[in-house]
């Protein structure tokens, strides 16, 4: 995960590659299904319908969430430390980070942005992504029920499921 700015200098470089494998996954502009089918018995009512989506603009999206690491960057320039900046079980170095609110992620994001102004692409900042734009990324253009594929696996998600094998 980029943490130092020659880690985030060298994803951001990496942008300019449509297709690349790095931190960030390109999300095309398109026409895309969101929402669950009113078949789907595990979906909540505010699920449902299904239903399309036209997003006119491309964005970059992080595969993956900000780490522990990554947050303790903010912290150590007066940002807000997690709930369970202390709990050992939640805060090893590349976890999640997790115990922040809404406000506590959009000034990151803020904070983030400004550290990496110069090497960002004219008119890109980092924000959390819409509701919209984080459903389009999970079911990609083949509509996934979740953002591996049509059918549930335990391995893929820290659920309650899986909580032997992750220590939680």
């Amino acid at each position: 995960m980029p943490v130092t700015r020659a880690q985030w200098q060298a994803e951001l470089a990496q942008l300019a590659t449509p297709d690349s494998p790095g931190y960030f996954c390109r999300i095309s502009p398109g026409t895309y299904w969101i929402g669950s089918p009113t078949d789907d018995p595990e979906a909540d009512a505010v699920e449902r319908p299904q239903h399309r989506v036209t997003l006119t603009q491309g964005y970059w999206i992080a595969r993956l969430p900000i780490t522990n690491t990554q947050w303790q960057s903010w912290v150590a320039q007066g940002g807000t430390a997690s709930y369970y900046a202390n709990d050992t079980d939640l805060n090893q170095p590349n976890q999640p980070v997790v115990g922040i609110d809404w406000h506590a992620a959009n000034a990151y994001c803020l904070w983030l942005s400004t550290e990496l102004a110069d090497m960002l692409p004219p008119g890109y900042g980092i924000r959390l992504p819409t509701e919209v734009e984080w459903e389009v990324a999970a079911r990609g253009a083949a509509a996934r029920r979740y953002p591996w594929g049509n059918d549930w696996r335990d391995d893929a998600a820290a659920t309650k499921e899986d909580r032997d094998v992750r220590g939680w």
